[in-house]
């Protein structure tokens, strides 16, 4: 098969953007886990912007991404936080089943159930120790019958 014949026949790769600070409405478009092409793992939430105070560089529309190494010793704690906010539950009333459910992809749609569900993602600029600038990105509950911050 030829490098044309090749293109025609691979599915497009997603280009994902992680979020610059500022803060965001945006939908879930999946949740699922994964390993890079060295073998190490990470959980993603892949998003959609529904609203930003940073128009300019998050446009209405455009995807986002958070992605956790899961090899952290903090990735557990923020993956737990993350499915607090999404789910509008307290962490104490996060079950077992809840979590796992997250992750189990729909058969006919291929996504996570968290699809579709909106969540806030507050974005901030942190030094790490190393010195290096990092983007720490919160997230909040929202009203998920609103299309704004």
């Amino acid at each position: 098969m030829g490098f044309r014949d090749q293109i025609k026949e691979a599915d497009a790769r997603r280009q994902s953007e992680y979020f610059a600070p500022g803060t965001y409405l945006v939908k879930v478009t999946n949740f699922c886990e994964g390993a890079t092409r060295k073998g190490r793992d990470f959980v993603v939430v892949e998003t959609q912007v529904l609203d930003s105070d940073n128009l300019e560089a998050h446009p209405k529309g455009s995807e986002r991404t958070w992605m956790q190494m899961t090899d952290l010793d903090t990735a557990a704690q923020n993956i737990r936080g993350f499915l607090c906010r999404a789910l509008n539950v307290a962490n104490s009333a996060l079950t077992d089943e809840m979590v796992d459910n997250a992750f189990e992809a729909d058969d006919e749609t291929g996504v996570s159930p968290l699809a579709g569900l909106k969540v806030g993602v507050r974005a901030r600029e942190i030094i790490t120790k190393k010195g290096k600038p990092f983007t720490l990105c919160d997230f909040f509950s929202v009203d998920q019958e609103k299309d704004t911050l």
